[in-house]
């Protein structure tokens, strides 16, 4: 697919086409930027907005058709080509030193998406000084992106009710902890996101849980907790930790999960959900952190 997308006007897509930036970072921490502005232009990719499903189908004999009995998504491909303008040869080495094999590296789109790649061609560019052609090939092994922007949604937080009147540097504020039953923490994605949640503990307490009230599926860490300790969970598209800290010591405490959790993923659109603890539920403080997850990348 190339990139091209719908305007209202000739003038809207020629904008769109000289702002557009593909900016590719190697985990060596180099980068190269793709765009009008820095003459290095891509004249098309494919892949930003395509997934591929693989279906797997089955067939009974003198049976028309088939049975669908479930669906993979395959990870993305993504094909960039285009031209190095004017005097190619720093352009040239500098693609030869960061598009690199076997070094992981991250792509992202117009400084909104982003998604984790590795080159399966290195850059193929023309033997040209000038005005040089190239071309290369990048796998990713999770094929959505994701905003750059994550979202923090606090299941329990301060509300304020009164403050002294005065223009103070810092101002006297006194208000209440306020701790609601059930939290809707929306996904404004198209795809299910992963998530971390993050157990602080204000006072004592044990076993801190997180559950879905949907499903009533669940995540819970088998853990006593003291004053100022600090459970982290990533529940991660490709691995899951739970990491308990207290100012710089940090613990790794994923065989503290229980057996019955259930690593659920938030849906697109409203999430409600339910932190508890069997020790005291408002000794608690509760965050998650999502990104925003999408099919394909998109202008906006």
């Amino acid at each position: 697919m190339s990139m091209s997308f719908l305007y209202h006007s000739p003038q809207e897509r020629k904008a769109a086409e000289l702002t557009y930036t593909l900016e590719y970072i190697n985990e060596r921490g180099q980068s190269i930027v793709f765009s009008p502005k820095t003459n290095i232009i891509l004249s098309s990719t494919e892949g930003l907005t395509s997934t591929v499903i693989q279906p797997m189908i089955t067939q009974g004999v003198n049976r028309v058709g088939g049975a669908l009995q479930g669906q993979t998504v395959q990870p993305r491909n993504i094909m960039c080509r285009g031209t190095i303008m004017g005097n190619a040869n720093a352009a040239k080495k500098m693609m030869l030193d960061i598009i690199l094999p076997e070094v992981k590296a991250k792509l992202i789109y117009n400084d909104t998406w982003t998604i984790d790649v590795i080159p399966t061609t290195t850059p193929e560019i023309s033997r040209h000084t000038i005005t040089a052609s190239f071309d290369f090939a990048l796998r990713a092994p999770y094929p959505y992106w994701k905003k750059k922007a994550g979202v923090a949604s606090g299941m329990a937080y301060m509300q304020p009710m009164f403050k002294f009147p005065w223009n103070l540097t810092k101002p006297w504020v006194f208000g209440i902890r306020v701790a609601p039953e059930f939290t809707n923490v929306y996904n404004a994605g198209n795809i299910p996101a992963d998530f971390t949640a993050v157990f602080y503990a204000r006072s004592a307490t044990s076993n801190p849980s997180l559950v879905k009230a949907t499903t009533l599926e669940m995540i819970k860490i088998n853990k006593e907790m003291e004053a100022g300790d600090r459970i982290t969970v990533n529940n991660g598209a490709n691995s899951i930790t739970a990491i308990m800290s207290h100012g710089s010591t940090t613990t790794d405490i994923f065989n503290a999960i229980d057996f019955d959790s259930t690593f659920f993923l938030l849906d697109p659109g409203d999430n409600i959900l339910r932190f508890d603890a069997e020790g005291s539920r408002d000794a608690l403080d509760v965050t998650i952190f999502h990104s925003v997850v999408s099919a394909g990348a998109y202008t906006i």
